[in-house]
């Protein structure tokens, strides 16, 4: 089971393709509502065999550590015996050493830093209220958590401005000392075209040749899963999402969404997802026929389709052509890399 908490939806950055939009001022959970929070986990965790999953989301979760702390503590407390892996992604500006060092000793799910290659890119669009880049802050910051933590990973995001750019900022980040980069577009963009998927494959085919026998380095563009189909979406049931009021939601997607609330985690109502998901196998698909349904989450991820298109058939174009773009190189790669 996967709990996914939004501790926070306030920001300290503005970045430019940010899908949450400016929300310096916004909300933070409160103690009383994370102890709500709790006794909601508690209840679930008690009847679920099995390690349990806790990502922590914002925002900036880091401007709400003390929940963070406090809720990671309380689930270690109530469950010493019981598998537990937390999570997080940080875009590292209020890194300092206690935190450090507390996320080194707890995080072992996913410990994130968002970067987004070298210099120019990553100021490009992770900038400040003030409109300053963040890059030297974000290394700054990094350096001693690179040393505690091999596992430390890169989480990437990618734009049409930035595309073809991108071997070149998986390599400054695998430089500086990340050995798990994951570079993600931004599907949101509307400036999408048939030419970023053709240079996205270009750009995944220098990665082949440069980073495919390097057993050291991860990176996830070069391990798309074509040998395995991917099952049917788990939301509302395997996956739990929880924000800042402590309001249910079946996705990360739609989190804020008054339509697709699941009620809240003192009256939770997670039955509700069999009708969002009943409707969505009823829709229309547009994947229908492709030689990758099976294995594209365009073709599975029909509730992020709902949000991102308004139609559950219909994935974002851009989905469609980067699931393309690796099947071509992977195909052409053996999965393997240039031997």
């Amino acid at each position: 089971m996967l709990f996914n908490v939004w501790v926070t939806t306030a920001c300290n950055l503005k970045c430019k393709y940010c899908y949450e939009g400016n929300h310096a001022n916004g909300m933070q959970m409160s103690e009383e509502t994370a102890m709500q929070v709790l006794n909601y986990m508690y209840h679930k965790i008690e009847g679920i065999p099995g390690y349990i999953v806790v990502n922590y989301h914002g925002g900036e979760p880091l401007l709400n550590y003390e929940i963070v702390h406090f809720m990671t503590e309380a689930l270690k407390e109530r469950f010493p015996n019981k598998k537990i892996l937390f999570g997080i992604t940080t875009n590292a500006i209020l890194l300092d050493k206690d935190k450090m060092e507390y996320l080194s000793e707890n995080f072992f799910y996913n410990l994130s830093i968002s970067i987004d290659g070298g210099r120019q890119i990553h100021d490009r669009n992770r900038i400040t209220i003030q409109n300053s880049g963040t890059y030297n802050t974000v290394i700054k910051n990094i350096y001693p958590l690179l040393s505690r933590r091999k596992d430390l990973r890169a989480r990437m995001t990618y734009t049409p401005d930035t595309v073809g750019s991108l071997f070149e900022s998986v390599k400054n980040v695998v430089d500086l000392g990340f050995r798990i980069v994951v570079p993600v577009p931004n599907y949101s963009d509307d400036n999408w075209t048939e030419e970023h998927a053709e240079i996205l494959e270009y750009e995944i085919c220098k990665m082949y040749h440069f980073y495919g026998n390097k057993e050291e380095v991860h990176i996830s563009l070069l391990s798309p899963d074509f040998q395995i189909a991917k099952g049917k979406c788990n939301a509302g049931t395997g996956e739990i999402n929880i924000d800042c009021q402590g309001k249910i939601y079946p996705c990360t997607c739609m989190v804020n969404c008054e339509k697709y609330q699941l009620g809240n985690v003192l009256v939770p109502a997670e039955q509700k997802t069999v009708r969002f998901l009943e409707e969505a196998d009823k829709a229309d698909s547009e994947c229908e026929g492709c030689g990758l349904e099976h294995w594209c989450v365009g073709a599975r991820c029909k509730l992020v389709n709902k949000i991102l298109t308004g139609s559950y058939g219909s994935p974002p174009a851009f989905l469609c052509a980067e699931t393309n773009a690796l099947y071509k190189a992977y195909c052409r790669f053996g999965g393997r890399g240039n031997e």
